[in-house]
């Protein structure tokens, strides 16, 4: 995803992004699991995860169905991350 960093959504991305742990996966690093590729093997994907590492409910629900854990802008992001502090009351 290329976007500016000064922008104001960058930076709320940003500021949303302090209160998860992230992480990025090469490919030989993804699980093989059919578990972490429920709508299909595509790349790049965003899920969310629990505590306990299970896959949260949340995905793109303003993107292509097809792709629901691609996300295309950040303003999907931010409404994904909103909404998984919400679930959680963190926001």
């Amino acid at each position: 995803m290329l976007f500016n960093a000064g922008s104001g959504e960058a930076k709320e991305v940003e500021n949303l992004a302090k209160e998860f742990n992230m992480m990025s996966l090469a490919d030989d690093q993804e699980p093989a699991s059919d578990e972490w590729a429920p709508d299909g093997g595509y790349v790049p994907r965003m899920y969310f995860l629990d505590k306990d590492g299970k896959m949260m409910s949340q995905y793109n629900k303003q993107g292509n169905p097809k792709y629901k854990y691609f996300y295309s802008e950040l303003t999907h992001v931010k409404a994904a991350m909103r909404s998984v502090l919400r679930t959680h009351n963190e926001l």
